[in-house]
């Protein structure tokens, strides 16, 4: 088992205890921590329809899903040839004219039926969290950081 496996249990443990049946990370920390995908210098260069849409989607059970613009993934892909993380499921790519609602919409749909809590991370931008409590206004939304911070304080040899 990779360590990234390793994270992505004690991550989903976290959910489970809190009863968080959906976390969404950007890039960031946390999507280093949990993926490996450290490129993150790429995303902030992004301007564009759907610019703020890219992060990893996680459920109790389901994914670890990557949704990524194109063009990142397409870099990420040069640097880094073959999967980009052992703990990525899916990626579903953003293209050049493709509707962010409609994908995100569609990535959240695999999740469900979702009637409880969800995390964001403290980096979501503010479209992509406002995107989030649209698809799913039901859903009470947490800060990742009250469980990802501690799992990040401590140190492996990885």
């Amino acid at each position: 088992m990779s360590i990234f496996h390793r994270r992505l249990a004690q991550v989903r443990n976290q959910m489970a205890q809190r009863e968080i049946e959906l976390l969404i990370l950007p890039p960031s920390p946390y999507l280093f921590y949990l993926s490996g995908i450290q490129e993150q210098a790429h995303f902030d260069m992004l301007k564009g329809a759907g610019d703020w849409l890219n992060g990893l989607f996680i459920g109790l059970d389901e994914g670890p899903i990557l949704v990524i613009n194109w063009e990142i993934y397409r870099i990420l892909q040069r640097q880094q040839p073959g999967p980009l993380s052992p703990v990525i499921t899916d990626t579903e790519l953003l293209e050049q004219q493709a509707d962010p609602f409609s994908l995100l919409n569609n990535v959240i749909d695999r999740f469900r039926p979702l009637s409880g809590r969800i995390a964001l991370s403290d980096r979501t931008w503010v479209r992509f969290g406002d995107a989030v409590r649209a698809a799913l206004p039901e859903a009470e939304t947490v800060f990742a950081s009250e469980f990802m911070d501690p799992l990040l304080a401590i140190k492996d040899d990885e």
